[in-house]
């Protein structure tokens, strides 16, 4: 900065001297053309003419150039983004509740329950939901029997009451022969179809609390599955002498578990030429509920109600845990609607075993006519041949104390004839004998044996007993 003002300086300086020179240049020449108008005498001394130029510097402080003032200039800028949020709206009408703060039987007085707008309420299966549309909806008066202190009842706007019920693992001494197997074209059963929209109210029918069946005495029914011993399905002729064997043992019903494999038709066909009455049953199996519906459309267009006793919807459906006990109750009272609809006035039921009922009783009784289950006491290690009746009609008794004033039948019943035993639950076909006499001779009347023939198409499950259930040579012999 300080050289910068310095050269300043001498610029400036020297263009003043530059100007000056250019003036005295100029009056050299004036001066000339005077010399050359003057006489050759006149001329002085050319020593003593001439030019002469001087160059002045001057010299001075240092002085620092303070750099000019400058203030920051502020510009301000405006940016404008945009972001899409989805906002999603529920509209979910609070269910009214009722806490109890003690255990007891509680009535749950009639309702009314007003909707300014669509509902949907979620059945318990993910699979199918009930829709209401605006209005006033009336829930009939219930009586609620509370076991638990503190407990929160939840009034569901479905006419069935379905409280959420976690089916709980099988008691190990409880264990029931597995289900109808899988056909080697077909599997047994494997169907599916839409949820109907919404159940209908569980009003008992008219056989409710008396009894469906006509026994031959201490015989009642037997269980039959229309498999081969590889697990296909016999044909119609094999089915026909198969009925002909059950009526000749003393029988007069034939329980069926499902629709596969033209159940229906030859079983029914036989059933009606041998004069023998059928105990119908829709198979739950892993798939679910939706997976069983079409049984029921089958059971519909087939319609020969004349001969049928009991409609058993789902088999141990609760015990493997293939739905829970809300979702259970829905589908037979949906189903038992659509039956009586189409003419059936007989019962319906589901079958479980004693546990499972205890546990579930409470969802599965307002929907029942009459108490189904499966009682093996070869699954009790305590139990012996001799001793089956007596365990049987125990265990009946307790289960006519899970829905009072109904019925209770012992839908599947038996002993192995081969196998490992269980304690003192010993298999063998002397066993086995003594056994199903025993359940004869006590409960015989209500109980539904286990099994025709020896299903070889299962596997040999626990104690490799599960292939030697056929009995129908104790009723032969």
């Amino acid at each position: 900065m300080k050289s910068a003002f310095v050269l300043a300086a001498l610029g400036a300086f020297c263009a003043a001297a530059s100007a000056h020179a250019e003036h005295n240049h100029e009056m050299l020449h004036k001066m000339m053309r005077k010399a050359r108008d003057v006489s050759p005498s006149d001329t002085t001394n050319n020593a003593t003419c001439g030019c002469v130029t001087s160059v002045s510097t001057w010299y001075g402080e240092a002085t620092l150039v303070q750099p000019t003032t400058t203030s920051p200039l502020t510009t301000t800028q405006t940016s404008t983004s945009y972001s899409t949020i989805t906002v999603y709206a529920t509209n979910n009408a609070p269910a009214p509740y009722t806490s109890f703060s003690s255990t007891g039987v509680y009535t749950i007085p009639k309702t009314a329950i007003t909707l300014t707008s669509t509902v949907v309420v979620p059945c318990p299966t993910a699979s199918s939901s009930d829709t209401y549309a605006p209005g006033t909806y009336t829930r009939h008066e219930t009586t609620m029997t509370i076991t638990a202190t503190n407990s929160v009842y939840v009034c569901p706007f479905t006419s069935v009451a379905a409280p959420t019920s976690e089916a709980s693992a099988p008691a190990a001494h409880s264990e029931a022969p597995a289900p109808p197997p899988a056909s080697p074209t077909e599997p047994a059963p494997s169907y599916s179809a839409p949820a109907s929209s919404k159940s209908p109210n569980p009003a008992p029918s008219g056989n409710a609390g008396s009894s469906p069946i006509s026994s031959n005495g201490n015989q009642w029914a037997m269980t039959y599955s229309p498999y081969t011993a590889a697990g296909g399905c016999k044909e119609a002729g094999a089915v026909s002498a198969d009925i002909s064997s059950i009526k000749s043992a003393g029988f007069t019903t034939v329980r069926l578990y499902s629709t596969d494999c033209s159940g229906l038709q030859n079983v029914g066909n036989a059933c009606k030429e041998y004069g023998l009455k059928l105990v119908l049953g829709v198979f739950i199996d892993n798939k679910g509920i939706d997976a069983a519906r079409p049984q029921v459309t089958d059971i519909i267009s087939w319609g020969q109600w004349q001969i049928v006793e009991l409609i058993v919807i789902g088999n141990e459906a609760l015990f493997n845990q293939y739905c829970d006990a809300g979702a259970l109750a829905g589908f037979i009272a949906d189903s038992k609607a659509q039956f009586q609809a189409a003419g059936y006035g007989g019962p319906c039921t589901t079958t479980e075993t004693l546990n499972i009922w205890q546990q579930s009783g409470s969802s599965l009784c307002g929907v029942i006519d009459v108490v189904g289950a499966n009682v093996h006491p070869f699954f009790n290690a305590e139990v012996s041949p001799d001793q089956a009746g007596s365990f049987t009609a125990g265990q009946i008794e307790i289960l006519g104390k899970v829905c009072p004033g109904k019925e209770v039948y012992n839908l599947e019943s038996g002993w192995p004839h081969s196998g490992q035993a269980n304690g003192k639950a010993t298999p063998g076909v002397e066993a086995q004998s003594i056994a199903i006499k025993s359940i004869m001779k006590n409960v015989g009347a209500k109980t539904i044996f286990f099994s025709f023939e020896d299903d070889l198409w299962k596997q040999p499950g626990q104690f490799g007993v599960e292939q030697s259930w056929g009995c129908t040579k104790v009723f032969s012999g």
